[in-house]
């Protein structure tokens, strides 16, 4: 049989057999390969890492990984090439107690949550879990709450009892859709004044963190960015004010002036946010997809862009005060000039710790 020893080389026992093997006419009966292009590797820059090869692919480096490959040189590449796998009783995935931290998940990872009994899944830039659950599709409300809506049209309420909250010239008007953005609404600040508003905002406070993990996401455009001549502030995400800064919320927060422009990640608990987060990412006039996903326990909120992550912040996140789903809204500060958010989606789901 064949077998790798402690110096990662490939040998074969006398017996011979189990992988199509062929011996190193210089080192007979000791060194050797895998014939048609197979091969077993290890150590890419010194990271503890093992593939299983088909075709020689060259494959990048990782942590404490088990690679299967066939002919295919990086995840989501174009091979046609398959895996398969046999067993008489089936495959068995990894079996944890929690979800895995940030910067341990990738798009497409799975495991089994033995705390909660469920399969759960990466997508999107969030564990949820893969049966009646993700972005909103669950329908089962006895294990969580969920909202979405695809914005078809100005007739509010909304999904989730959200509607359109307007002041001084602002409103919500019919917006064009396209191809990948079907179903678009206008969120106005009018040009009859410098304090323009619309938000679209659920009717009340109705939601408190720390009893399950909450999934937020949103999708979006602008017509131009903040400046100081027409100057405004967008936000995004969970907030209890229509009207101002919230006393409780977590939400993207943007305006032209603070942080270099950057989209900014804030946990706001009565009135106190010690740490906002600067996601290095800036506002521009392109649809961009904005999430977020605070942990079961509320005391940590991880913020993505596009499904990538942009950092967390891990204070200030109102477990003992409600708050509403406040899913997007523009504030003019300055300028009668009309600025626009346009909006495409938003969804919402609360995975209950303890079912209801």
């Amino acid at each position: 049989m064949p077998r790798i020893t402690h110096g990662d080389e490939m040998h074969r026992d006398a017996g011979g057999g189990g992988l199509p093997w062929e011996e190193d006419p210089g080192d007979p009966g000791v060194g050797g390969r895998l014939q048609s292009g197979y091969s077993i590797v290890r150590s890419f820059a010194g990271d503890a890492y093992l593939v299983l090869n088909a075709n020689l692919a060259a494959l990048s480096s990782g942590d404490d990984s088990l690679i299967l490959s066939a002919n295919q040189e990086t995840p989501g590449g174009s091979s046609s090439a398959k895996i398969y796998m046999y067993g008489g009783h089936g495959l068995v995935i990894p079996l944890l107690t929690a979800d895995p931290a940030g910067g341990d998940s990738e798009v497409g990872q799975v495991y089994y949550n033995s705390t909660d009994d469920k399969f759960r899944a990466y997508e999107n830039g969030a564990w949820v879990d893969m049966i009646g659950a993700g972005s909103g599709s669950s329908t089962n409300l006895t294990s969580s709450s969920f909202v979405r809506d695809d914005l078809f049209g100005t007739s509010t309420p909304y999904d989730g009892s959200v509607t359109a909250v307007s002041a001084n010239g602002g409103g919500l008007v019919g917006g064009t859709g396209t191809a990948a953005h079907p179903g678009v609404v206008n969120l106005d600040t009018g040009t009859s004044s410098t304090t323009g508003r619309c938000v679209l905002a659920a009717s009340s406070e109705s939601v408190r963190f720390g009893g399950g993990a909450v999934e937020y996401g949103g999708v979006f455009i602008v017509n131009a960015l903040s400046d100081g001549t027409d100057s405004y502030t967008l936000r995004a995400g969970f907030g209890d004010n229509t009207s101002g800064e919230f006393t409780d919320g977590v939400y993207f927060r943007y305006t032209h002036s603070v942080a270099s422009g950057n989209w900014q990640g804030v946990a706001r608990n009565n009135s106190v946010e010690s740490a906002p987060l600067d996601t290095g990412v800036a506002l521009d006039t392109n649809w961009h997809r904005y999430g977020f996903t605070v942990n079961a326990a509320g005391t940590s909120v991880e913020f993505f862009i596009d499904g990538v992550s942009v950092g967390t912040v891990n204070a200030d996140i109102p477990t003992g005060r409600e708050t509403r789903l406040h899913p997007m809204g523009i504030m003019k500060s300055a300028g009668s000039t009309s600025r626009v958010l346009s909006a495409d989606a938003y969804w919402y789901h609360f995975e209950f710790t303890t079912p209801r």
